[in-house]
């Protein structure tokens, strides 16, 4: 099914979708990676929906999609734009190895960390960075020095909204943008992360809706990085779930 943001791609890109969503397919059977099964629905609910947020990203930006599951929305956003530079994150390691073997089939760039997000920043683990088809397992600490930080981040059905914000806003730099990918009704979401906002730097900045169909209303949340947050954020031990800010 090619969707109407998809037609607009062009047909190259438009084969790489249909390529993705078959490997997803058929990997989904073995590993049980995401609900959303049938091809119909992959186009839709993981392709469209993740494509809603291209316009909201500059070329050439570095990005960090917290929680990646199966790709989305980080790979149909590098698949619309190349020039982006995309780091996906799962605390699954059959997610994480998925995802490599995805952008290697793909033949994708981009970097793959098997880590709780309030982890990354303990520099006990390795990336995987994936680059003409080709993986190589690098420290974090040099991986780090390279990308120190990020122009967005970028989340999707992942948690409460005060909790997303502290996995997300430490990550950004001054001036970059978390987009967090939601249903229709946020109000009491940006009530509840007022507290969150006002510790971590953040300032909300705008949302962006779409229909995807004429049932399914998505929002984007655009919260702009105002000021550093403080250090020790996002908290250990499950704390920003369990004692959201």
């Amino acid at each position: 099914m090619i969707t109407p943001i998809l037609s607009s791609l062009g047909e190259e890109k438009i084969r790489l979708f249909e390529k993705c969503a078959e490997i997803l397919e058929a990997e989904n059977k073995k590993f049980n990676l995401t609900a959303i099964t049938g091809r119909e629905e992959i186009f839709v609910k993981h392709f469209e929906d993740s494509l809603l947020g291209a316009e909201l990203i500059r070329s050439g930006a570095g990005i960090l999609d917290i929680g990646s599951g199966a790709g989305f929305p980080a790979i149909p956003l590098k698949i619309a734009d190349p020039s982006i530079n995309i780091t996906l994150t799962d605390s699954v390691g059959k997610k994480t190895a998925f995802l490599v073997r995805l952008l290697q089939a793909l033949n994708i760039d981009g970097n793959v960390i098997h880590a709780r997000v309030e982890d990354l920043a303990a520099l006990n683990h390795s990336v995987s960075v994936v680059c003409g088809g080709n993986v190589t397992e690098i420290p974090a600490r040099e991986y780090y020095r390279t990308f120190p930080s990020f122009d967005y981040t970028v989340c999707r059905a992942v948690a409460a909204f005060p909790t997303l914000i502290e996995y997300c806003l430490p990550y950004l730099k001054i001036g970059g943008t978390m987009l967090a990918y939601k249903a229709a009704d946020i109000e009491e979401e940006l009530r509840s992360a007022r507290n969150a906002l006002r510790i971590l730097g953040g300032e909300y900045e705008k949302t962006f809706g779409a229909n995807l169909t004429p049932d399914i209303q998505r929002n984007i949340i655009c919260i702009k990085k105002v000021r550093q947050s403080p250090l020790g954020y996002p908290r250990g031990g499950n704390k920003p779930r369990l004692k959201p800010l």
